[in-house]
């Protein structure tokens, strides 16, 4: 593994797929991406209290010593993450099991053939 990509949807943030992705870098060597995901209508207030909550884990985490990039997007989160799997050459992909992300992984994994892991929650969401 080259590149794991830990995507998170800020309608349904979760940050299980932020440490599980963090996890697999430090044990292969790999790097992180990490693409946060907000709709287009986003509010102001709600990327700032998302971004709060995140951004704290992944400063966290590069302490740790693991190579993380921050990526920030706007738009549909299934068009966003295949889109950014194609042009950062992503190995594996890490989703938090949230919603309707089950259909969303399988479209994704169909169309880039990129690996796909699901990790459930196991503490509270952002």
């Amino acid at each position: 593994m080259h590149k794991i990509l830990a995507a998170i949807d800020a309608q349904e943030p979760a940050s299980e797929a932020l440490f599980r992705a963090c996890s697999l870098a430090q044990r292969t060597d790999a790097r992180v991406c990490v693409l946060l995901v907000f709709p287009d209508e986003a509010h102001e207030d709600l990327e700032l209290r998302i971004r709060g909550l995140l951004e704290p884990i992944i400063e966290g985490e590069r302490l740790k010593g693991t190579y993380i990039e921050y990526f920030i997007v706007k738009g549909d989160f299934k068009r966003e993450v295949i889109r950014f799997i194609m042009e950062h050459n992503i190995d594996f992909i890490v989703l938090a099991q949230t919603g309707k992300k089950l259909r969303t992984a399988i479209d994704i994994q169909r169309i880039t053939g990129c690996k796909t892991e699901f990790v459930r929650y196991k503490m509270k969401p952002f």
